[in-house]
């Protein structure tokens, strides 16, 4: 819980200090007054405080949790000699250099905030899920998913809280039109890269639509896809109904209301975002590493079992059910397994097993994602818990 709140505190500040960036320098750019530069500045200050933070709490959990106890000579070892060490390290210090530039807006000063916010997400990714992945493809895209979410979320908050809309209306409406018609076209790129990122992504992690449903992280996607949706719909009305009226003579209080909701379901794609970075990928179990008896059964009952992985995301689990003296039960005796993985929504029911010899019994389950199965079997006079664990 505790990696999941800090990558999340992460990826929100980071994206919020991007976007803070790509607002001044790029939708605004050097028309920008000196109440909207101070307005980023707070904005963007904030955001890199919240990244520093984030990050270095993320650093120093992983190193507790590596470490021996909280030595602070292996913390400092670990920053600088491990990926996520280096990593972080290079995140604060482009969190200083957003946060300056997000203070200033000056000639060239947009090239430099978009390598800036490249880079920053590069130190996301490079200990991200998609570092896992062979090859850089997966971590280039990675990159451009971030990207991609800090422009657009960037432009809408930008707008949303924007100084402009306390300026007396013949001033504002020109130049909220001008800001609104760059933040649409901000926000159709960006659709488009989150759309074509996210696809790949979802191929790479989800092998199936039962690690969509039946997994932790198929249900934070399925969260975030929905977010996403409301947050498309919410964009489509200000573009196609809230602009309209803006240019029509309409005072715009709506289109305000309407844009700062759409912030704040894009900061709620960014928190789900974040608990996904922190949250092990479905996938399925390739292979069993173990099968121990937790519970045996109990008297007068013995039971000895073996798993073995196969194909379509299934293990087969062969069952030797005996007595003191070596007999199986009766042929018409039921035996039933379930299987369930804690601390997900996974759970078999009660399977029946089928009777292949005298005592010997056969059942092949799901194996839906890799890890750590509970397996019950369900006896006449009692039941016998196994665990099994498979990659």
């Amino acid at each position: 819980m505790i990696d999941g709140l800090l990558a999340a505190a992460t990826l929100i500040g980071a994206t919020l200090l991007g976007g803070a960036a790509w607002f001044l320098h790029v939708v605004v750019g050097r028309d920008a007054d000196a109440t909207v530069r101070q307005f980023v500045s707070r904005w963007a200050w904030t955001a890199a405080a919240v990244t520093v933070a984030a990050s270095i709490g993320d650093l120093a959990e992983a190193a507790l949790r590596i470490g021996v106890g909280a030595d602070p000579s292996f913390f400092w070892r670990y920053a600088m000699e491990s990926r996520q060490g280096n990593a972080t390290l290079a995140r604060v210090a482009l969190a200083g250099v957003l946060g300056l530039l997000s203070s200033h807006s000056r000639r060239g000063g947009s090239i430099v905030a978009i390598a800036a916010i490249v880079i920053m997400f590069a130190s996301i990714s490079v200990t991200s899920h998609a570092a896992g992945h062979p090859g850089p493809v997966a971590i280039l895209l990675d990159v451009v998913h971030g990207v991609a979410a800090a422009v657009w979320l960037g432009a809408v908050v930008g707008v949303a809280y924007s100084p402009l809309w306390r300026r007396d209306e013949g001033t504002r409406r020109a130049r909220l039109i001008a800001i609104f018609d760059s933040v649409s076209a901000t926000g159709l790129a960006a659709v488009i890269l989150l759309m074509t990122t996210g696809a790949y992504a979802a191929l790479l992690r989800i092998w199936g639509p039962p690690a969509l449903v039946r997994t932790v992280y198929g249900n934070l996607l399925l969260a975030k896809l929905a977010l996403f949706a409301l947050a498309l719909g919410i964009a489509a009305f200000n573009r196609w109904r809230g602009l309209r009226a803006l240019r029509a003579g309409a005072a715009g209080d709506a289109l305000r209301r309407n844009v700062r909701l759409e912030s704040v379901v894009l900061l709620a794609i960014v928190l789900v975002t974040g608990f996904l970075t922190a949250t092990a990928p479905p996938e399925p179990a390739r292979r069993v590493l173990r099968l121990i008896t937790v519970e045996p059964a109990p008297a007068p009952w013995l039971v000895q079992a073996r798993a073995v992985a196969g194909p379509d995301a299934t293990i087969q689990i062969s069952l030797h059910v005996t007595d003191a003296a070596g007999n199986g039960p009766p042929p018409a005796t039921p035996i039933g397994v379930r299987v369930s993985m804690p601390g997900h929504d996974m759970d078999s029911g009660l399977l029946a097993a089928t009777r292949v010899g005298p005592g010997r019994y056969q059942v092949r389950i799901r194996s839906d994602m890799a890890g750590r199965w509970t397996l019950l079997v369900v006896l006449p006079e009692g039941r016998a818990r196994l665990e099994l664990e498979a990659r």
